[in-house]
């Protein structure tokens, strides 16, 4: 034991060098060593020049890969670490069509420091639609939602600005008549209001972009002007006094009356919704003979929406004959 320990410490710089030497060279070998491995979903960016723009610019492209690199390197490499990209030029072949082919080679990717792209595996080549950008100018269309209430009506619906001007692939551009906001609620509102900032619609995945992201809203609302409608030959009913019965005999069976109000509302009355009456209960039509009675109309049931303008004729003549006589 002791002649082992003897040997150990004796020349220990030379001891200390091999051992270095010896780490060294096994670093040195293991690191000669390549391996290759493959490696899925390495993303591929598309990129195109000023001027042009995918059809589809949100679609993620990704290959499969087969790389080279020493056994550390590769047993530490992530795919995350290797990013694609193609660029589309106008000289790009296929690129008047709109249809393009990309082929994919070792060039097309980045890789870490002593890594290597042995070859792309799947897909060889990506394949997208191209368009020309172009720029329309377009109206802004304020979406609602709601009814006013009856009576009331929407004027006008205005937005600052009234034009958006819309960015992205020709065919979708041309595609759009207008550029549509979020819906706006207008029920129940009978008072003109605005809404500041209301959001434009997107287009998610379509590559469309806005000069502006929102618009102020102006909503104008008024009330409706009434309109009037005169129904006729309502028939006219005697109001006779407590506890009197008498044999009162018109002139005129049947009347006119106009009604008043909201348009919708006055189209819907008809001749039973209103009655129309003579009031006898005052003194002095209780007496036997001709008398002159105004006449009076209401509705069944009133809401006070709508009004009587006038009965015309404004009074009849009534005959009236004492309770147990016949009338003549």
């Amino acid at each position: 034991m002791k002649s082992f320990f003897h040997i150990l410490i004796k020349d220990p710089l030379r001891k200390f060098l091999a051992l270095v030497f010896t780490l060294v060279l096994y670093w040195a070998l293991n690191e000669g060593k390549q391996r290759e491995t493959t490696l899925e979903r390495i993303p591929v960016q598309v990129l195109c020049d000023e001027g042009l723009v995918l059809s589809e610019p949100e679609v993620v492209h990704s290959v499969r890969l087969t790389v080279r690199g020493s056994e550390s390197v590769i047993k530490k490499l992530r795919a995350t670490e290797i990013n694609g990209s193609v660029r589309i030029t106008a000289k790009t072949q296929g690129i008047i069509s709109g249809n393009v082919v990309l082929p994919l080679n070792a060039k097309d990717f980045e890789v870490p420091r002593g890594v290597e792209v042995v070859r792309v595996e799947e897909p060889r080549v990506i394949r997208v639609e191209v368009q020309r950008k172009i720029t329309r100018t377009l109206p802004v269309k304020v979406e609602t939602s709601g009814k006013i209430p009856v009576g009331w009506r929407n004027d006008e619906i205005s937005s600052v600005p009234a034009k958006v001007d819309v960015t992205g692939p020709e065919k979708m551009v041309n595609a759009l008549k207008d550029i549509v906001t979020e819906t706006l609620n207008i029920d129940g509102e009978t008072v003109s209001f605005s809404k500041k900032g209301l959001l434009l619609k997107k287009h998610p995945g379509t590559g469309l972009t806005y000069s502006v992201e929102s618009a102020d809203v102006f909503v104008k609302i008024s009330r409706l002007p009434d309109t009037s409608r005169t129904l006729k030959d309502i028939p006219v009913r005697c109001l006779f006094p407590p506890g009197k019965v008498l044999n009162a005999v018109p002139d005129k069976t049947g009347v006119a009356v106009t009604v008043s109000g909201q348009p919708r509302l006055v189209n819907r009355v008809n001749s039973s919704d209103i009655m129309v009456f003579a009031d006898l209960s005052a003194p002095q039509f209780a007496a036997p003979g001709n008398h002159r009675v105004p006449l009076k109309a209401v509705f069944n049931n009133p809401d006070g929406k709508l009004r009587v303008v006038s009965v015309e004729p404004q009074e009849i003549n009534i005959r009236v004959v004492p309770a147990g006589k016949s009338v003549k």
